[in-house]
């Protein structure tokens, strides 16, 4: 959610659009009349006009630049605000476990746990379905059946949770939501002694 504070004459208005949709979205709080005016075309998006009481304007502008889309807002033609929609959606994603986009290590040890549980799970069950449904006739072979299953569904898991992953960190990388830079190991200390 994007969302601008401004005061006009004195009485404060908060401006608030889900990312994901149009600038057409944007709903306003506050002790401000706002009138919907239209729509202009830019050269590379669109600008919403409203008219605010006592002869002020406010204009969302949706813009697309070089791939990236920008939505900002203008008091009387000064710019309170702009966002890139991207990054800002990447800062949420961030905002939400930035303990596993910290640490490499840490994610590869939830998710090797998470796809374990779900991989057992999903081949316990359908060894027991076809166990149930007469297709698997023993013991054993429902036993080999659930092995098989759970080792192939743990890659499965773990290799789509590893690929998106893969995918998130390097867009964070580039809005410079995480650092890019590598951190290096400490140099041990050298004690002085001679050998």
């Amino acid at each position: 959610m994007l969302d601008w504070w401004f005061d006009a004459d004195g009485k404060i208005c908060c401006v608030r659009m889900d990312e994901r949709k149009t600038a057409s979205s944007a709903t306003f709080d506050g002790g401000v009349h706002v009138k919907f005016e239209g729509v202009r075309v830019l050269k590379s998006g669109k600008t919403y006009v409203y008219a605010v009481a006592d002869g002020h304007s406010v204009n969302i502008n949706d813009v697309k630049l070089r791939g990236e889309r920008y939505v900002s807002l203008y008091f009387d033609g000064k710019l309170i605000k702009e966002y890139n929609v991207h990054a800002e959606y990447y800062k949420h994603k961030y905002g939400s476990y930035p303990e596993i986009y910290d640490s490499v290590c840490l994610f590869f040890r939830r998710t090797a746990f998470a796809s374990a549980a779900l991989a057992v799970f999903a081949a316990c069950f359908l060894a027991a379905a076809l166990t149930a449904a007469g297709i698997i006739n023993t013991l054993t072979a429902a036993g080999i059946f659930a092995a098989a299953c759970a080792a192939t569904a743990f890659v499965l898991f773990g290799a789509f949770a590893a690929l998106r992953y893969a995918v998130l960190h390097a867009r964070m990388k580039r809005y410079s939501i995480i650092s890019s830079v590598k951190k290096h190991k400490k140099a041990r200390r050298r004690t002085g002694r001679k050998r």
